[in-house]
């Protein structure tokens, strides 16, 4: 069987700010957050990489963290065209 990379993501609803120095997220905010979340899941259940490529941030990536924290100098960051490759790529990330 092929190994392949079956991405995580954790879903987050932000009621509170991230930050002290934050601003409060609006409930605009939230429901664009919200809709947002409902896209990727949509995505990642119908397996459809070209619609979850779509969604990621085409200078900022996709940050996968293997746990909780964000660690900057050793997540993994996909670029949408990577994302999109994903099904055809063999590649182990670890």
């Amino acid at each position: 069987m092929k190994n392949r990379f079956i991405p995580l993501l954790l879903l987050l609803s932000v009621s509170a700010p991230l930050h002290p120095f934050a601003e409060t997220i609006t409930s605009k905010d939230q429901q664009t957050l919200e809709a947002s979340s409902q896209k990727i899941v949509l995505s990642l259940k119908q397996g459809d990489l070209a619609a979850l490529a779509a969604l990621v941030h085409p200078t900022k990536g996709a940050r996968f963290s293997p746990s909780a924290s964000v660690t900057v100098e050793s997540d993994r960051v996909f670029k949408p065209d990577q994302v999109a490759k994903f099904s055809k790529d063999s590649k182990k990330y670890t």
